[in-house]
């Protein structure tokens, strides 16, 4: 006869294997998902971090294209010209330095004498639209002196101070590039100085 207590025996045991084998199921089964999820935030790591490794090349590339890739328009000389003449000339020569033309430039020039602007005369202006600076050809803008005016600042009995300001485009025409320099004469060294400037837009 069947021994019912062998029986019991051999059921608990059987259910003890049972639940053993399950938990170590189990426990395998949350190695593999553990697994899954540390390889899943590697991928996520790694997609960020080539998303940023693209972003810095796309800003560096852009960085070498705003400085090498752009027109830089600025002041080569400021002089006196006719000076043996009833009507002397105050010459700004200015220049393209980049490597493209600048689009759509628009300079003005303003010349005080002792903080008052000197008036045009005879229908001469105190800006205007240049259109294309084409790289390192020279252009000049003009303004008109009195020989009283002239005498007054050669001589240092008035201040001429030149204040210049250029507006222009480069080969992205929403951009838009300006300088503001200003330059005094100083009679000391018989020539003009450096006075201030600026390359921001909203800069007075």
């Amino acid at each position: 006869m069947a021994d019912p207590a062998k029986d019991v025996r051999q059921e608990r045991q059987e259910e003890r294997r049972f639940q053993a084998e399950r938990r170590e199921l189990l426990r395998t089964e949350r190695r593999i998902l553990n697994t899954a999820d540390i390889l899943a935030i590697l991928m996520v790591a790694a997609t960020a971090m080539t998303a940023f490794a693209t972003w810095r090349t796309y800003r560096i590339s852009d960085l070498v294209l705003q400085v090498s890739e752009r027109p830089f328009l600025g002041v080569q000389q400021v002089a006196f010209e006719r000076i043996d003449t009833p009507q002397p000339i105050l010459v700004v020569d200015f220049r393209n330095f980049g490597s493209i033309p600048a689009e759509n430039a628009k300079i003005q020039v303003v010349a005080l004498l002792d903080g008052k602007p000197i008036p045009p005369r005879d229908g001469e202006m105190t800006d205007m639209n240049q259109g294309v600076v084409s790289p390192g050809v020279p252009h000049f803008f003009y303004v008109f002196l009195t020989k009283e005016e002239y005498q007054r600042a050669v001589s240092g009995d008035a201040r001429l101070m030149v204040e210049i300001s250029m507006n222009y485009k480069g080969p992205a025409l929403g951009r838009v590039f300006c300088l503001k320099k200003k330059v005094f004469y100083d009679f000391h060294i018989s020539g003009f100085r450096p006075d201030g400037g600026s390359t921001e837009c909203s800069a007075a």
